[in-house]
């Protein structure tokens, strides 16, 4: 899955860390959800919608091409 984490986190001029702490998963599995080794459980990923203020589209975008 594509995935538009970094950019996001990039935009809203937060921290890997910081987001970690408001979605309550550890950064390894942040690093995990950002190389798309792993998909975040819907529960996280809305999480991760509500730390980054951007919604599911936005943050997973459903097209194989990122734009």
């Amino acid at each position: 899955m594509t995935n538009r984490i970094v950019d996001y986190i990039d935009l809203r001029h937060t921290s890997r860390n910081r987001v970690c702490e408001e979605v309550g998963i550890r950064q390894a599995t942040l690093r995990r959800y950002i190389r798309g080794e792993s998909e975040p459980p819907i529960s996280v990923a809305y999480k991760m919608c509500d730390a980054l203020k951007c919604n599911m589209e936005d943050l997973f975008p459903r097209n194989k091409e990122v734009q």
